[in-house]
Parts: structure tokens; sequence; C-alpha cells
């Protein structure tokens, strides 16, 4: 089933496209002092048909996957700058792993690939991390770069040290069990929502960049 998917980026390219060919039009009109011959006419109308087309792809992009046809069209070309076993998101290339590790192991194995244990900063990323353990493609428990291990209950990215502006807590977290939980894992058992636990615990995790 579908149903009429508008994205504003893609509307604007394709108004961009339809001011091109009125420019076009104008400038023919202004520099020759006439109107179209046939043949102009003619890629004029085909430009038209294929901006008709454009718009009608756009609306009826299938919701089930809630992309639409220029959004496809980005993501495969990022798609293409991320390596072989790495999985693509319209901003990041994101690598994920079957070996267990601390979390401070974590940090250095990405790093030793170019790379950095995963941040979570919006809920766009959660919820794309999310959609991949949804489809069997993430682990079903994985650390991610947030730590309070400086300052209790300061939450901070380890990549840039940054103070994390969103979170996303499973009920009752963080608990800081036994004064013992300074670092931070994603789970399915909790629909993916936060979880501390002892940083020397082995988890999987995911890189990215």
């Amino acid at each position: 089933m579908t149903s009429p998917t508008f994205i504003l980026d893609d509307m604007l390219y394709i108004l961009v496209l339809y001011m091109l060919s009125l420019v076009g039009r104008i400038s023919s009109w202004l520099t020759c002092g006439r109107l179209m011959n046939s043949k102009e006419r003619r890629t004029d109308m085909w430009l038209q048909y294929f901006l008709a087309l454009l718009v009608f792809l756009n609306v009826h992009a299938d919701d089930s996957d809630s992309f639409s046809i220029f959004e496809k069209w980005r993501l495969k070309c990022h798609a293409k700058r991320c390596a072989k076993g790495w999985v693509c998101s319209e901003t990041s290339c994101y690598h994920f792993t079957e070996e267990k590790v601390t979390f401070t192991e974590a940090l250095r194995k990405c790093r030793e690939i170019r790379a950095e244990l995963v941040e979570v900063n919006d809920e766009e990323e959660f919820q794309f991390l999310k959609s991949q353990g949804d489809h069997k493609h993430l682990p079903s428990d994985f650390w991610i770069a947030l730590t309070d291990s400086f300052e209790e209950g300061k939450w901070v990215w380890m990549n840039t040290w940054n103070t994390a502006s969103f979170k996303k807590w499973a009920p009752g977290q963080p608990d800081d069990a036994g004064h013992s939980e300074d670092c931070v894992h994603m789970c399915s058992g909790n629909s993916f929502k936060w979880n501390d636990i002892p940083c020397g615990t082995t988890r999987q995790f995911v890189c990215e960049k």
C-alpha cells in the first residue's frame, strides 16, 4: 500500500529544474526575439513530461521503506563511499562487529580501522541503528561511545568529549548499579534503548566514520 510522501528537498530540486527550463525559454525570447521553433517545443515538452514523472515517482514512493526516489539516489551515491562490509546511512558508514570486547578495547579497535566507536547524536540516527537491529544487521547488544567515567552523572561522548544532548535511556536507567556502571550499551531487549553497565564487561560494538 502506498501513500503520498513529499520530501521538501526533493520538491525544491524539481522546482529548480522547472525554473531552469523557464529561464531557458525567456532567454531564447529575449536574445532572439522569437518564439521556440518546433524542435525546441518538442524538447521543452519532453522536459515537462520528465518533471511530471519525477513528481509522480516522488509522490508515490513506497511508504513501507519511507524513502523518496531522490533519497534513494542520494543513499546509493553515499553507499559508494562506504567500504565493503560497512552499512550506509545518509551521513555515516557503520561497521557492525561480532567480536566481544571491553569498552576501552572497542574504542581502540574502531580507531585501528580509522573510525570511532558509534555516537548516537539524534533520534534519526537512533532510529536508523534500531532499524538495522530489526533487520538483523545489528548486534543485539553493543557498546556506544558514551561514559560518565570522569564525572559521575555527566555523560560525555569519548570521541569528542561533548556532553550528550540527546539521550535514549531505557526505563529506570541509568542506575549505576553497584556504583560501578560507567559505560553505555544498546540492547535489543530494551528496544535498543540505553543502559549503563561496567566498562570492563565484554560486548559487541559498532564503529562509525
